[in-house]
């Protein structure tokens, strides 16, 4: 499912912290980081959204995503990106 705005965030925390403990993960990838980017790298224009990833009813991924809005040769673009990558 698709949750927009990163106030969503910190409800994802023990599910986001089990996630990334349970494989060897870069530390670009810990809850703690990508609360840092929300904070540090995120315009305010920017649409914020939250993938959640399902397998079988258990939370398998998380996925912040910024749409931002770009010019390119005159023409207004919007460009899904992750936050972190």
């Amino acid at each position: 499912d698709v949750v927009e705005g990163f106030d969503t965030l910190p409800a994802l925390r023990a599910a986001w912290d089990r996630l990334f403990l349970e494989r060897p993960n870069e530390p670009s990838t810990s809850f703690e980081w990508t609360l840092a980017m929300t904070r540090h790298h995120v315009r305010p224009d920017d649409r914020c959204l939250v993938v959640r990833l399902h397998r079988d009813g258990t939370l398998v991924g998380i996925v912040p995503l910024v749409m931002r809005a770009v010019r390119v040769m005159g023409q207004r673009l919007r460009l899904l990106l992750p936050l972190s990558e």
